[in-house]
């Protein structure tokens, strides 16, 4: 869906140092095309089993004898959007490290893997920050009981503030709105709000 390939797990340290973000990008295509295969570079909009064509944006059909499906998943800002340009991809990187430049409290929602490296990268950049960590169960649920405690109390240590709970009200992308959540019948203000976590196909 993008004329370019981008090394996401590079985006923590990209969003606390924009000017590197291009040594995260892989810009021309002819650089990681496989020679012989045929490219097309548009966002599927939908499948027409019965046609066996895939429907892309404006509407065109591309036909196909067998199709694989490979969409992989969707987290907003550590993935780019699909379709989006080179330009708009960096523009978007470049507002929003500003804007957590800028920021006096920044909440990060995901309790994974990513939620806690995208915490402890903005709170080590910027330790007079409130970073807040939010997390729907505790953290890391599915590592070993041992890891869990070990990456709380360094946390702990860098003064990442973590949050049990749920709230209905949250973003769903990453905003640089100030505003409000409810977590849990508790109040949880933010000048940046990042959700950090999968979000199903990247569809």
């Amino acid at each position: 869906a993008n004329r370019f390939v981008e090394w996401p797990l590079a985006i923590p340290q990209v969003l606390v140092k924009p000017e590197t973000h291009g040594k995260a990008l892989s810009p021309n295509p002819e650089k990681f095309q496989v020679p012989g295969a045929t490219y097309r570079y548009s966002v599927a909009m939908g499948v027409d089993a019965e046609k066996k064509n895939v429907v892309l944006r404006g509407g065109e059909a591309l036909p196909y004898d067998a199709l694989i499906i490979c969409t992989g998943f969707k987290m907003p800002l550590i993935y780019p959007e699909l379709g989006v340009s080179l330009d708009e991809r960096k523009a978007q990187v470049r507002e929003m490290a500003a804007a957590i430049k800028g920021a006096a409290s920044i909440v990060v929602s995901g309790g994974g893997v990513v939620g806690l490296e995208v915490a402890g990268t903005l709170q080590a950049a910027y330790p007079s920050k409130t970073v807040v960590l939010l997390s729907r169960d505790k953290l890391l649920k599915n590592f070993p009981e041992a890891t869990r405690d070990k990456a709380s109390e360094v946390l702990g240590r860098m003064n990442v503030k973590v949050v049990t709970g749920s709230s209905t009200d949250a973003p769903t992308d990453a905003t640089i709105q100030s505003g409000t959540l409810n977590v849990d019948g508790k109040a949880l203000s933010y000048d940046v709000f990042l959700p950090v976590f999968s979000r199903g196909p990247n569809t």
